[in-house]
């Protein structure tokens, strides 16, 4: 729970496992999807194509687990099937969460990115391949808001690659008044 100012907003976080997107049978068990007024997608950039090869050759070549599967296979199944559905997906907004920032940001086709606004960070998606999959955001979603974070170390509020800017946006698109900057530098965050 966060408290703010008087308000009270339950967040829940759910790290659904990549399996559960495998399918269309397997997404329609995340029933939470088809209510929700905004949605995230998680992109691990460094499994993209271009992405993954200079990652590869790179000083941080297995650091860390990349996202395994076809990510732009894993959108559709949940997108196309609540499609399907009549679940009205064309009235939403949409997130693209680029995550591992901090190894992201330090290879040299992504070194821009650090600090960088949601139009920049959508023209280097565009830039490195994954422009199909953008195109497809923006015909399936109302609004689309790209971020990229670092989870891995301690970041100040203000600092643009912290992630709690995705859930600020999203509180935002959901309508709740909860500013959550504010609530996490106030006195009173619980």
């Amino acid at each position: 729970l966060v408290r703010h100012d008087g308000v009270v907003v339950e967040l829940q976080v759910i790290d659904a496992a990549g399996e559960a997107f495998a399918n269309w049978e397997e997404t329609a068990k995340l029933r939470y999807l088809d209510r929700s007024d905004a949605m995230m997608f998680v992109l691990d950039p460094l499994a993209l194509p271009r992405v993954n090869d200079q990652f590869r050759r790179s000083r941080f070549a297995d650091s860390v687990l990349l996202a395994t599967g076809d990510q732009e296979d894993a959108y559709g199944a949940a997108v196309d099937r609540m499609r399907a559905e009549k679940i009205p997906v064309g009235r939403r907004h949409l997130a693209v969460v680029l995550t591992k920032g901090d190894i992201l940001t330090q290879l040299p086709l992504a070194s821009t990115l650090l600090g960088c606004d949601s139009d920049s960070i959508r023209s280097w998606l565009v830039n490195n391949g994954s422009d199909l999959l953008v195109r497809r955001f923006e015909k399936d979603f109302k609004a689309i808001r790209y971020f990229i974070v670092d989870s891995m170390g301690h970041r100040k509020v203000v600092d643009p690659l912290n992630p709690w800017w995705t859930i600020e946006w999203l509180l935002r698109e959901s309508g709740t008044p909860l500013k959550l900057a504010e609530a996490l530098s106030g006195p009173k965050a619980v």
